[in-house]
């Protein structure tokens, strides 16, 4: 499966470049879900497995892959990033500003592809309903360390991926996160977005 989709993403690639459109085209290749449960992958010598439908980092943590020559320097960005960073990114590339009268969520991304100082995403909410089972779905706000769901479990997602072992919920000195975090759990509980699903 990864090579055809090697392959066909190098067709696309080729096409750019006979067309003389490489350094005019931003690609973007990107994941929406981990990959199924019933697969087992390595990353270097360690196993992991697919997290498709769940919510842990094997779940959500999906490829995001911009390629842009003469334009997006060759890195590797270790922050955060949201599908709905995509739209002001966009805006941003074609110098157009987004309606003030429409809330957006997400964070342009132009900083970070550009390597200059701009806004970085500090946070992200998740909402998950699996096969529509509403009172069963998962919220959780995470930053690039420290993931808190609704039900007040908070972990390291750092040394803890698989998030078998909740952080102290009387821990003083993880205060300040879980407060942040619940601050962005509670924001998003309140949003007209959430008003309109929970009818």
């Amino acid at each position: 499966m990864v090579a055809y989709v090697d392959k066909l993403v190098g067709r696309v690639v080729d096409t750019l470049q006979e067309a003389g459109l490489q350094e005019q085209t931003l690609v973007i290749f990107i994941g929406d879900n981990g990959t199924n449960r019933a697969i087992t992958s390595m990353l270097g010598d360690v196993p992991i497995k697919g997290g498709k439908g769940k919510t842990t980092d094997n779940g959500t943590h999906v490829p995001c892959i911009l390629n842009w020559p003469g334009q997006i320097k060759p890195g590797v960005h270790e922050g955060l990033v949201d599908l709905t960073d995509f739209l002001p990114t966009f805006a941003d590339l074609v110098g157009q500003p987004l309606p003030d009268h429409i809330p957006f969520d997400g964070t342009s991304l132009l900083p970070v592809l550009k390597g200059t100082p701009g806004p970085r995403r500090e946070w992200i909410y998740c909402w998950y309903e699996r096969d529509g089972k509403r009172k069963q779905a998962s919220r959780h706000a995470r930053t690039v360390q420290h993931k808190l769901y609704s039900t007040g479990d908070l972990y390291d997602v750092l040394t803890d991926p698989q998030e078998q072992s909740p952080l102290p919920a009387d821990d003083p000195q993880l205060l300040p996160v879980r407060s942040k975090l619940q601050g962005v759990l509670d924001e998003m509980r309140q949003s007209e977005w959430q008003k309109t699903i929970a009818q």
